[in-house]
């Protein structure tokens, strides 16, 4: 099932129903809301008019390409076969659909080329850029595209779909649901993702008022599952749920620095680490 949404699905449905969806859009949010998922749920609603994740997940899509931003630049031969993929007349559905999902990684070169493949799409595309924050879209694209915004649902709808979706017990559930902020997608990582699981006990051991806790930044950046970014992620989710807010500024401008800059994790760490035992004395 599709977690919330409701007035983006209604609204999409709608302008699809009544053939007058445009030929580009921009789904704006937080990470992990389900923004994908709803434009995963479009594509579907368009080649099978239905709308229900079950059956996007279990149900091929022969007029959808997914571009999940492997990296930063947009490869050649993904814009050729985006072209091609474009110019090809749909099979089931009225549309031929890509997501670009985490456009906001993408470089601004990139941006340039998707601006060009959208200003050059034929009256059957449609194309999905997936991004967090509309200013990290260049104004020449972003001015293309209509802008849909999605908020994060419920956390006891989280907590309930955790329960019917992985059967695990409702307080364990809501538990979860209030550490991932209400966000189905961390939510679901936190359940089945051991990785992401290792870096949020991480975190949680990070976070410990006592110096003589069992973290150690040095031991934890030689782990094979550490990733600093994902490790900065795991901790902003905990401070805020905890609502530990003094420490929320410190560590997001560290997130923000560690996906640009070549930094030392284990001497951020440290630093970090320190600062937050000061503010947690």
């Amino acid at each position: 099932m599709i977690v919330g949404h409701e007035t983006p699905i209604t609204l999409l449905k709608d302008l699809a129903d009544r053939n007058v969806l445009h030929h580009g859009y921009l789904f704006l949010g937080d990470e992990g809301i389900g923004k994908r998922t709803v434009a995963l749920g479009l594509a579907h609603y368009l080649e099978y008019q239905k709308f229900e994740w079950e059956d996007c997940a279990n149900t091929p899509l022969s007029d959808c390409m997914v571009y999940d931003g492997e990296g930063k630049s947009l490869p050649i031969a993904a814009v050729r076969a985006a072209r091609k993929f474009l110019a090809t007349h749909p099979a089931r559905s009225p549309r031929r659909t890509i997501i670009l999902n985490d456009a906001n990684l993408l470089t601004d070169e990139s941006q340039n080329t998707l601006l060009k493949i959208t200003e050059d799409a034929p009256s059957s595309a449609l194309i999905i850029f997936i991004a967090h924050h509309e200013d990290m879209i260049r104004p020449t694209l972003r001015s293309r595209l209509h802008r849909i915004y999605f908020t994060p649902p419920p956390q006891e709808a989280v907590a309930r779909w955790l329960q019917e979706t992985h059967h695990i017990p409702a307080q364990k559930a809501a538990r979860i649901a209030a550490y991932a902020l209400g966000k189905p997608g961390t939510a679901s990582r936190l359940v089945t993702d051991d990785i992401f699981k290792k870096h949020f006990a991480a975190a949680r051991a990070f976070l410990q008022k006592s110096p003589h806790s069992s973290f150690s930044a040095a031991t934890i950046v030689k782990e094979e599952f550490f990733s600093f970014p994902q490790f900065l992620t795991a901790l902003l989710f905990l401070v805020i749920a905890e609502k530990n807010y003094a420490l929320w500024r410190p560590i997001i401008t560290l997130r923000q620095k560690a996906t640009s800059l070549n930094l030392n994790p284990r001497l951020q760490l440290e630093s970090l680490r320190a600062a937050c035992y000061n503010n947690l004395r």
